[in-house]
């Protein structure tokens, strides 16, 4: 599984309108073959900084996942609101921990429920 994290800058006033213009992309990216999530975040600190969380099942489908017409056109459509220079992706190859979920389900059964 891949874990992709892409952190960006709106420019001042256009946070609201990039929150638009993602939602088709959102939209596809979960219906594509291969996405597991794919989650924007505004920053609760600020109105300028997005993050983005997503889940792919492999390197294949995130590669075909910018050939996608609904990513494209978010691509192009949000150039312009972005500060120059500050999409930055980071993506990391990942497996699920069994033991260390079960121990953090516990704890949560035991400390928060």
């Amino acid at each position: 599984m891949l874990i992709i994290e892409c952190t960006c800058r709106c420019k001042p006033g256009t946070r609201d309108q990039f929150l638009e213009i993602v939602k088709p992309n959102v939209e596809g990216s979960r219906k594509e073959k291969g996405n597991i999530s794919y989650t924007p975040y505004p920053s609760p600190d600020n109105d300028v900084d997005m993050f983005v969380f997503e889940k792919w099942e492999n390197p294949e489908v995130f590669i075909n996942h910018s050939s996608a017409p609904h990513h494209q056109a978010f691509s192009a459509a949000r150039r312009p609101l972005l500060e120059p220079d500050s999409f930055h992706i980071t993506i990391w190859n990942s497996e699920v921990n069994e033991d260390l979920t079960e121990l953090a389900r516990a704890f949560v059964k035991t400390n928060i429920h």
